[in-house]
């Protein structure tokens, strides 16, 4: 069996606390809409393309990244994406033009997206292939710190110092953190010879059942790149009237939720090998209590347990990824990889966008009704993919081991 090295131990470690930065980074909308708004004089829609434009970045950058990493290594190109992360907040604070704001968030995206590659790649090239689904899930468990530190700690912070004053802390973080890669991480050497890149594209794309893994996994996907990155704290303000920082806290339980279910979800997976059924039942356990507390007025105990619930059912993204690669050539796996969740990441724009514009054509931001029916594409898409899982799963069901 493959042995994993101290060294690669100790990378990954690392990878691991710069996803929890860019969790922090990409959630940060869902925390400050009330000052972007005021600020710059945007509707539901607008904030919608503005929140969605980070998948767009995070989605084109996935192909370009991954080969770049492959030729030059991640000490070259790792602390470069990071820095265009960090550069996409200035924007916020320190222009008056809508334009620089969403170009800023653009290239979030790029340097988020990175990070994630760089854990793919770390995982790919030191741990053995059975353990590759569960080391990513450890990665987003520990990563998701990020995520819940995003959440109640940085509205609070915001509320004391400004989201000025909290925008500047995170720049100067992500500085740090963008040295310290370039420090830290290794040489590596060039991996990239003759790779037959546009032969791999065609392959993974002419794939069709790649390609409908990937088109299901996308759907699902606005509980974990709908919700809590965007729309999370404006719902439970508005229409449950909590206060800001607990909306918060409450949102961040879905990145709890995939936390502690991501390990478990991929380990029960691999263990009895029924991925793709845990794929669809993790479908129906978002769709589910999502109806649940927008068509009903929850208790606390009650949001408590369907946000954790439709955390845990988030874990599916991880299944899918992999799932989707084992349909194409070994060989090819890397490329798969990337362009599966690239596809991911353009939903989640595609739903973001499709929230803002039924909130916004149902009566904007300040009608509760509206924001519900904006919010109800998140578990009717989930529950659409399900289906479709449902209705193709002979096609899957023939999957290498």
């Amino acid at each position: 069996m493959m042995s994993v090295s101290l060294a690669m131990w100790r990378n990954w470690s690392f990878i691991t606390l710069f996803y929890a930065y860019q969790y922090i980074v990409r959630v940060l909308p869902n925390i400050i809409y009330k000052p972007i708004v005021e600020t710059f004089g945007i509707n539901a829609t607008i904030f919608g393309q503005f929140s969605g434009i980070y998948y767009i970045g995070y989605a084109l950058a996935h192909i370009p990244v991954s080969l770049l990493f492959d030729r030059f290594g991640l000490k070259k190109v790792l602390p470069l994406t990071l820095l265009l992360m960090v550069g996409g907040l200035l924007p916020i604070i320190y222009t008056e033009s809508w334009i620089y704001p969403v170009f800023g968030r653009f290239l979030t995206g790029i340097g988020s997206a990175s990070v994630t590659l760089a854990a793919f790649h770390i995982i790919r090239v030191g741990f053995p292939v059975a353990k590759h689904p569960m080391m990513l899930s450890l990665t987003i468990a520990l990563g998701l710190v990020g995520a819940v530190y995003g959440g109640r700690p940085t509205a609070y912070l915001c509320d004391q110092l400004g989201h000025v004053a909290v925008i500047q802390i995170l720049v100067a973080v992500g500085s740090i953190i963008s040295v310290i890669s370039y420090i830290s991480l290794p040489k590596e050497k060039n991996r990239l010879k003759d790779v037959q890149i546009l032969k791999g594209l065609k392959h993974v794309f002419c794939n069709k059942n790649t390609m409908w893994m990937s088109l299901t996994a996308g759907l699902m996907i606005g509980s974990l790149e709908g919700f809590p990155d965007a729309w999370g704290v404006m719902f439970f303000t508005k229409v449950y009237g909590l206060q800001f920082d607990y909306s918060a806290q409450l949102t961040s339980l879905i990145f709890l939720g995939l936390g502690v279910g991501g390990p478990l979800v991929s380990y029960a997976a691999e263990k009895t090998g029924k991925a793709l059924w845990f794929i669809i039942i993790a479908g129906i356990c978002m769709a589910v209590p999502f109806l649940f507390f927008l068509g009903m007025q929850l208790s606390d105990t009650m949001l408590i347990v369907s946000l954790i619930t439709i955390g845990v059912g988030c874990s599916y993204q991880m299944l899918s990824i992999y799932h989707a690669s084992y349909f194409v050539e070994k060989k090819y796996a890397t490329i798969s990889t990337a362009v599966v969740n690239m596809i991911l990441m353009g939903f989640g724009h595609l739903l973001h966008s499709a929230i803002g514009c039924t909130v916004n054509i149902s009566g904007g931001l300040d009608n509760v009704q509206a924001l519900k029916n904006g919010l109800y594409v998140v578990p009717l898409a989930s529950l659409l993919g399900a289906i479709i899982l449902i209705i193709r799963r002979k096609y899957f069901q023939n999957l290498k081991s």
